[in-house]
């Protein structure tokens, strides 16, 4: 998710839903950036924080149901408790700062795992991981000198033409401008 600031409120041991979504609201208002967007699954939800929210005249208000996710650039967006399918919206928009409302551990572990957002639990903050090594295996059969062969190739074509135009033009015995 590039350069985006992103934070999950998560659930904690005796903490209420109340006090993790009072957590993402604070997260995402101190972060600098431009308006504010707000998801829900529905219009009405019991959430005295998010209503407040919600309520400003400055803060736009969407629900799942009809809206479609992902256009975000230059926002701050609130994204209350997604769940996998809702989460792919968000994936790869170009917003100032995201902040998800978690409400179900199994829809949002994968997703952390690949996003590497700040957690925000009771208390405690834990920032993204700062060493995300990933293995690659290396490809079968020489494909990447293959591959690194095409891309030398495909450099030294830039003579604005298509990349078979300079080909045919040579082929008719047209080596220069006809």
């Amino acid at each position: 998710m590039g350069d985006v600031a992103v934070a999950v409120s998560r659930l904690g041991e005796d903490d209420t839903r109340e006090a993790q979504n009072v957590r993402a609201v604070k997260w995402l208002l101190a972060r600098e950036g431009g308006s504010v967007v707000v998801v829900t699954p529905r219009r009405s939800f019991d959430s005295a924080a998010l209503a407040r929210l919600t309520s400003h005249p400055r803060v736009a208000h969407y629900v799942w149901r009809g809206h479609r996710g992902g256009h975000y650039d230059g926002q701050r967006v609130l994204y209350a408790w997604p769940d996998r399918e809702h989460l792919n919206e968000i994936w790869n928009v170009d917003a100032d700062a995201i902040a998800v409302i978690e409400w179900n551990t199994t829809e949002t572990t994968e997703w952390i795992a690949d996003v590497n957002p700040v957690q925000l639990y009771p208390g405690r903050t834990v920032e993204p991981s700062q060493t995300r090594h990933v293995d690659l295996d290396p490809l079968p059969n020489g494909v990447d000198a293959i591959l690194e062969h095409v891309a030398a190739m495909a450099a030294g074509y830039s003579s604005g033409l298509k990349w078979n135009e300079e080909d045919k033009l040579k082929a008719v015995g047209c080596d220069t401008f006809c």
